[in-house]
């Protein structure tokens, strides 16, 4: 995975990364397996930038509680 400097930080992130919008039922329902497996594939594949935000989520929340729990 290539990987790029992020701004003036000097942390290294992935050049794509994961949306997790869908990971929290926004566009129907996914189980948490399925929401598991996506971002291990995800992480396994070399991704470390991930989007997420508390309302991403029914209820708000989810995608960043699945994103912990992966």
């Amino acid at each position: 995975m290539l990987l790029k400097r992020f701004g003036k930080t000097g942390w290294q992130v992935s050049a794509i990364g994961l949306g997790t919008w869908n990971i929290g039922n926004q566009w129907g329902e996914i189980d948490d397996a399925t929401a598991w497996a996506t971002i291990r594939a995800a992480y396994d594949h070399g991704m470390n930038l991930f989007d997420t935000a508390e309302s991403y989520g029914i209820p708000n929340g989810l995608s960043e509680e699945r994103l912990g729990q992966a």
